[in-house]
């Protein structure tokens, strides 16, 4: 009894460890293509339920391989309703003959606030020329045919030069004749705190609730462009410029507490997997990433003493 008992229990072990696990591949439609014909390329990642994938953002072009189109990800829901395989197809095509070599794709998997990074095994297809009859003659490529030149495709270069001159012309003029005297520059306000604009504006994004409308992708970009404003304007970081990763490095020469920076971090990657993965965020996320928002400028805005003390520095300087 013992002896039946413990292959099942091995089995049931490896069916849970690999119910956890997140599954990728990439496979070919076909492998042999003449050219100018196209090959689907799909690409699918199979995970449990509350593990979140993003697939690589494609270009125009993987080495001589032409993308020609990417479509949508679909999302099925598995038998066992505990799993889901998400997958994507791309059409490519390849215009010299010979064999040619998809690379492995990175798809990330975010699972507890932990990224790992997997990778599909490489594929191969190749790419014929069509057969040439060479028992057929060779016939000479026609020349090129001439076309007359008419007064009806001059007019658009009368016109245009005509035009120029008067540009030219109005420029000369309104320079040498014409000299506005210029007015007093009006004396600047002085700027705003930085936690000011940003609380402001953190609330006018809260009032227009975008994420309860469907708009996800335009509320997390318009909250991470905030906050990096506020980055920006408060410790001088170049936020607006940078990635996820620059911003965190940046943000350990500054005063923010170990607590902070884990919400910035996790605002920021939640935001990037809805931008570029079109991962669609639950809603208490969505009203997490607010909160960590108002907190990270609460607590990090400069204190009215700090600030008076700076205003009277500069004015004796």
């Amino acid at each position: 009894m013992r002896k039946t008992l413990f292959p099942l229990f091995l089995v049931l072990i490896g069916m849970h460890l690999q119910a956890q696990n997140t599954l990728v591949k990439a496979t070919l439609d076909t492998n042999e293509i003449l050219i100018g014909d196209q090959v689907k390329l799909t690409l699918s990642a199979q995970h449990p339920i509350g593990v979140k994938v993003a697939f690589p953002i494609m270009q125009d072009s993987i080495g001589k391989i032409e993308i020609i189109s990417v479509g949508k990800i679909d999302t099925i829901k598995e038998a066992n309703q505990t799993t889901l395989t998400e997958s994507q197809t791309i059409v490519i095509t390849g215009f010299d003959s010979g064999y040619y070599v998809v690379p492995p794709f990175p798809i990330l998997s975010l699972q507890n606030q932990k990224t790992d990074t997997l990778l599909t095994e490489p594929l191969a297809f190749g790419v014929h020329t069509l057969p040439v009859d060479t028992t057929q003659a060779i016939k000479e490529i026609k020349g090129p045919l001439d076309v007359p030149f008419t007064w009806r495709d001059a007019v658009p270069y009368v016109i245009g030069a005509l035009l120029l001159g008067l540009l030219v012309f109005g420029i000369y003029y309104w320079v040498k004749k014409r000299k506005r005297k210029t007015a007093p520059e009006a004396p600047k306000a002085p700027p705003r705190p930085a936690h000011e604009l940003a609380l402001e504006q953190l609330q006018l994004l809260e009032e227009e609730k975008l994420w309860q409308q469907g708009e996800a992708k335009a509320y997390h970009i318009r909250l991470t462009d905030i906050v990096r404003t506020y980055l920006e304007n408060r410790f001088n970081i170049a936020a607006m410029e940078q990635t996820t990763d620059e911003i965190l490095t940046s943000c350990r020469g500054i005063a923010l507490n170990k607590d902070l920076k884990e919400k910035l971090h996790g605002m920021l990657t939640l935001a990037d997997l809805v931008k570029f993965a079109k991962v669609q965020p639950l809603p208490d996320e969505n009203t997490r990433s607010m909160q960590d928002a108002y907190r990270l400028v609460q607590e990090s805005r400069k204190s009215e003493t700090t600030s008076n003390k700076e205003t009277k520095q500069n004015t004796r300087v």
